[in-house]
């Protein structure tokens, strides 16, 4: 019964490698269907934490593949599906090369794509280090569902939450939590978590 679990096991790492190593094949020749094409990667990439797909992903060839991939294909559910790839590689494998950062982060700017770009981002330590980070987060704010977004804010926050010392940015951080529990009086978050962090940030006003 061991003997035929091992073998089954060892059938589905090889079916792990063989898609994988498949997806990088295809990613670096010319795709009739890209679109279709940054789905899969985006399926493959969030899925369970396996050792074999971390040889296959986390490593700087598979991160250029999706770049120049990307590059080749540049429109905003195509980038976005390659940003948020990007994101479950650095996340599960904890992979956080500066290419894969750079790639990201020059998509700031696009209001489309901002969700992705932070969600992603923020995983990176280069994250807080950039000049213009704080005014990216409060783009976010402002990019529907306000509900994810604001969800999505709140959760980056917390993680900096020790590195963050502007009055200004945390006045501004405060005021867009405040307005969104003031719209969204009933939510769970609104009477629990947000008020929480409201208190948090000012307390750093006040140390």
């Amino acid at each position: 019964m061991l003997i035929k679990r091992v073998k089954l096991v060892h059938v589905q790492e090889n079916k792990i490698m063989s898609r994988d190593k498949l997806l990088v094949k295809n990613l670096n020749i010319e795709c009739n269907e890209p679109l279709n094409l940054s789905k899969k990667l985006l399926d493959a990439t969030a899925k369970e934490y396996s050792n074999d797909r971390k040889k296959n992903f986390a490593n700087n060839d598979f991160i250029n593949s999706i770049v120049d991939f990307c590059n080749a294909n540049l429109s905003d559910e195509i980038i976005r599906n390659c940003i948020l790839s990007i994101g479950h590689i650095s996340r599960l494998y904890n992979f956080l090369p500066q290419e894969a950062f750079d790639f990201v982060w020059k998509f700031r700017t696009n209001r489309e794509l901002l969700y992705a770009v932070v969600r992603t981002a923020s995983l990176y330590p280069q994250f807080i280090k950039q000049s213009d980070y704080e005014d990216v987060l409060c783009n976010l704010a402002k990019i529907p569902p306000k509900k994810q977004s604001i969800s999505l804010l709140h959760f980056v926050i917390l993680n900096i939450f020790e590195h963050i010392s502007n009055n200004d940015f945390i006045n501004n951080i405060i005021d867009i939590f405040n307005k969104y529990i003031e719209k969204n009086p009933n939510l769970y978050e609104s009477k629990n978590a947000y008020p929480i962090l409201i208190e948090k940030m000012k307390e750093k006003l006040t140390t």
